[in-house]
């Protein structure tokens, strides 16, 4: 399972939020400014002035819901290859590894050695933290399961969401705290590489339903 590519998408997602209002705002710049002389010179009614104002307000908050619908359909999918990716399969189990947990007890830095070869083998991470368990092994280390995963992703979604709900208040560097959010949560999983450098959002194009790809 390609961890990186749902928190990456998450990035691109939240990125391109924080850029919208403001985008849109710029556009619309003059049409504010406008309804609100027209108003004051008397041309157009009170009303006439707030529908017009409801109009573009509506308008961003189509803004919002777009990227807060985008963002729920990309949980439902790291949802969805979540949980095949969890689920034991025999052809990923490792017979010597096995015999070797059957019949040795290992030191602390044996399993530990051990569970960092299966960090992204959930399989073998199940039967390696029933012997962390049986044999009382003094390690920082647990399996991370199925559920654990999940609100990982969950809380990388809400922190990116929070970001993105605040899109009437613009400053520079949020598309920064967007990838920091989600690349922290990302570097939280068994499994992901340590090393892995966060792409620039301008350099990927990525469509959370389909696919990514990096320039």
């Amino acid at each position: 399972m390609d961890h990186k590519y749902y928190f990456r998408s998450l990035d691109v997602l939240g990125r391109e939020a924080v850029a919208a209002l403001p985008q849109f705002n710029a556009r619309n710049a003059e049409m504010y400014k406008s309804n609100f002389e027209r108003y004051q010179r008397g041309e157009i009614t009170e009303y006439g002035y707030r529908m017009e104002d409801k109009a573009l307000d509506d308008a961003r908050q189509r803004i919002l819901n777009k990227y807060k619908g985008d963002i729920a359909a990309l949980r439902d999918k790291y949802t969805e290859a979540t949980e095949a990716y969890m689920m034991p399969s025999a052809g990923h189990m490792h017979p010597e590894d096995m015999e070797v947990l059957k019949n040795f007890k290992l030191s602390a830095a044996e399993f530990d050695r051990m569970a960092k070869k299966y960090a992204d083998n959930p399989t073998m991470g199940r039967l390696l933290e029933d012997y962390r368990k049986e044999h009382r092994i003094e390690t920082n280390w647990h399996f991370q399961n199925l559920d654990t995963r999940l609100k990982n992703f969950d809380k990388a979604c809400n922190h990116v969401a929070a970001i993105v709900g605040q899109l009437d208040k613009y400053y520079p560097g949020r598309d920064s705290k967007v990838t920091r959010a989600a690349y922290s949560y990302y570097h939280e999983l068994q499994g992901s590489d340590p090393d892995d450098l966060i792409a620039l959002a301008e350099e990927v194009n990525c469509d959370p339903l389909g696919g990514c790809a990096i320039f």
